[in-house]
């Protein structure tokens, strides 16, 4: 991510927007398979101009298996509006074009989830 912080266009962080607020009406709906689906589009999009090939991999991979314990407890992890402020703060992270403030912000975003759902197993 943090090796294209200037080829992300407005188009893009609207792009982004748009998801965040598909992902907080469908998880208010119980939609649970669309906020996943969502969700994996928006951390795609995160990496899309990557040109390293195991950041790409890497994000692939742990959004699969994060995303398959999510789509089980989601609703015991987050409430909709949550759902939304965590993946607005990495927009706006990235709007802001700090590196460290982005680094900080997607391993934050992961490692919560991560812990959350460790609590309920």
């Amino acid at each position: 991510i943090m090796q294209n912080l200037d080829n992300y266009s407005e188009d893009d962080f609207e792009a982004l927007d748009i998801m965040v607020k598909r992902m907080e009406k469908a998880a208010a709906s119980n939609l649970h398979r669309k906020v996943i689906d969502i969700g994996a589009d928006f951390h795609t999009l995160l990496v899309a101009d990557s040109q390293n090939v195991q950041l790409n991999e890497f994000a692939d991979s742990l959004s699969r298996k994060l995303h398959i314990l999510f789509y089980k407890h989601w609703g015991a992890v987050y409430s909709p509006e949550e759902i939304g402020q965590r993946h607005q703060k990495i927009v706006a992270a990235l709007r802001a074009k700090e590196p460290y403030l982005i680094e900080r912000t997607v391993r934050e975003h992961y490692a919560e989830t991560g812990q959350k759902i460790a609590k309920l197993q």
